[in-house]
């Protein structure tokens, strides 16, 4: 099977002046096509279940049955040991759907003492590819109990998730009546499994769980579908969800939103707080890149300038599959205000709003006061920037598995990945390869490789790890290659800078990342530097990379002393470092 590549990959192919693509290879081994299963180990309640989670699905691995009709049987299991079963209005949900009850499924022993263990299943049961497509991350229990923590309805306001997935936020709502909560998502499954788990959350009650199956974002003006049989515009008090990450959902026609549609979660919340009653609150789980980046910049001028926000959370849990960390967004359908919170590892600090609308970009970064004066004095002190260097892109096999080797031969070259960058270290290469460039989907000019010099850093990390490499070495793609250009500093004196911790203090203030992009390393600031300054801490850096490590410590002086930093702000600087 063909894959056509990636939107980034074409960038970086016209970027190589590559003229005929066809010659490229086409399998490339990227998460969308991914056909890898992941158990979720972050959405189980109870590590002492998983095993009995591995037992069920080496069962289902060795069985042909189709995924609705296992999960179809699993939440027949499920009501049945709640004895509800039987009951009319259970009943009439399941005759919703035309599939068969596989019977060793209904009576197989399942743990009864899970959160959510349907959705647990279908996470399970779903490849990384297709949660990487849809991005269907489903939210463990944790995370849901932070970001409610900060609802302050009361016990009769009506909730809506307009992404549900499988229920969770439903489940977990302080709602006294299943007809409070109205849940939509555009999975048929996903939609079957939450009306199911509504029903085992108020086994007592007779009702039709307010579950719809649609597009949110092509729905009517109150959010659901037609014909639902509801009425014609209604409002919510709290609407919480977790909205997919990167998955492409056009927007309906016509629809007056800031956003483009590929910018899924940031139309999904948009088109949620109209739904708001006044007053009404809206918590929803989004990427932190969505605070920082270019992409987001109108999405958070509607923040900061079209609502009330009051919070926002970031959180340290991870999904399984995923490398961005999430933050917890907390708005209310008022006039903003002029402060908000921003908190982070239990700490909260208070930031302006006229003073991020000052900022081009509209960056929400997490900055005291002292830490926002010490950045301004920093930038103050900017000569130059690494705009006009060389960038380099590691290599793309496009088959890494048939294409590297675990030891040399002949015609056999050592290639390095970002496993084997350290800081001012390079260590021994673990995989070889056949350089024959066409034969891989992405290789960089052949005199970024071959250069005399050319520092190297990791591509997948949360601050810059550079080395140098003069040894005119290959690389693979979790590593990138950049031949400075800054007037006054040879290669090894910008060595120094972007190891040093006074560089990893304003990359970490600025960026949250974890992944070094050259946009912010562009925006890192070099300042001004006497040929005697750059000669000092060119011969520090040559030594350590000799492996004199002794002589750190006066490096990280000099690069102090070069942005003429006060001991006070040095000091909170380290200690900064030290804390995180």
């Amino acid at each position: 099977m063909t894959n056509r590549p990636s939107e980034a990959t074409l960038r970086n192919w016209r970027r190589l002046a590559v003229t005929d693509p066809s010659e490229r290879l086409q399998t490339r081994a990227n998460k969308t096509s991914s056909a890898r299963r992941i158990v979720p180990l972050e959405y189980l309640t109870h590590r002492r279940n998983l095993p009995r989670l591995q037992q069920l699905l080496a069962l289902l691995a060795g069985n042909a049955c189709r995924l609705p009709e296992v999960l179809f049987s699993l939440g027949r299991n499920l009501l049945r040991r709640r004895n509800i079963l039987a009951r009319p209005h259970v009943r009439a949900v399941l005759a919703e759907y035309p599939w068969q009850a596989i019977a060793e499924l209904e009576t197989y022993p399942l743990p009864e003492d899970e959160f959510d263990f349907l959705g647990l299943l279908y996470q399970c049961l779903k490849s990384e590819g297709e949660k990487n497509r849809q991005g269907s991350y489903y939210t463990p229990l944790p995370l849901i109990r932070q970001l409610l923590q900060e609802v302050s309805c009361p016990a009769s306001a009506d909730w809506l998730d307009p992404c549900c997935g499988s229920g969770a936020f439903l489940l977990a709502a302080p709602a006294r009546q299943p007809q409070q909560l109205t849940g939509i998502d555009i999975d048929e499954l996903a939609v079957m499994l939450a009306k199911i788990n509504l029903l085992l959350k108020f086994p007592e009650q007779e009702f039709s769980p307010r579950i719809f199956c649609a597009n949110f974002l092509h729905s009517g003006p109150d959010g659901l579908p037609s014909g639902a049989g509801v009425q014609a515009d209604p409002q919510y008090d709290c609407i919480v969800s977790n909205p997919p990450w990167g998955a492409c959902i056009p927007n309906r026609p016509g629809a007056a939103l800031n956003q483009p549609a590929e910018e899924t979660f940031s139309s999904i919340l948009q088109q949620a707080y109209r739904l708001l009653r006044p007053g009404g609150e809206l918590h929803f789980l989004l990427p932190e890149a969505a605070l920082q980046i270019k992409a987001h910049r109108e999405f958070r001028r509607f923040l900061l300038q079209d609502c009330r926000l009051h919070k926002i959370s970031a959180f340290r849990n991870r999904f399984a599959g995923v490398s961005s960390r999430s933050v917890g967004v907390s708005i209310s359908r008022d006039s903003p205000g002029p402060e908000f919170s921003f908190c982070r590892a239990g700490a909260s600090i208070s930031l302006s709003r006229q003073a991020i609308l000052q900022d081009e970009q509209l960056r929400v970064q997490c900055l005291s006061a002292q830490d926002r004066r010490i950045l301004s004095a920093l930038y103050d002190r900017q000569e130059a920037t690494l705009a006009g260097s060389t960038w380099g892109l590691g290599i793309v096999t496009g088959d890494n598995r048939g294409k590297l080797c675990d030891c040399g031969g002949d015609g056999l070259e050592a290639v390095y990945t970002g496993r084997e960058i350290s800081e001012y270290q390079l260590l021994p290469p673990r995989k070889f390869i056949r350089f024959d460039r066409t034969q891989l989907q992405q290789a960089a000019p052949d005199h970024l490789y071959r250069a005399p010099a050319k520092l190297v850093y990791k591509f997948i990390s949360p601050r810059p790890v550079f080395t140098c490499d003069q040894g005119q070495h290959l690389f693979l793609n979790s590593a990138n290659m950049l031949i400075p250009a800054i007037p006054g500093l040879d290669c090894v004196t910008v060595l120094a800078f972007l190891n040093s911790q006074l560089f990893r203090y304003i990359y970490q203030k600025q960026f949250t990342d974890l992944k070094v992009l050259q946009g912010n390393l562009l925006r890192l600031p070099f300042p001004a530097v006497s040929s005697p300054q750059n000669r000092c801490l060119s011969q520090l850096a040559q030594r350590i990379l000799a492996g004199e490590t002794s002589c750190r410590a006066e490096l990280e002086e000099q690069v102090f002393a070069a942005f003429a930093v006060p001991d006070r702000d040095r000091d909170y600087i380290l200690q900064q470092l030290q804390d995180s």
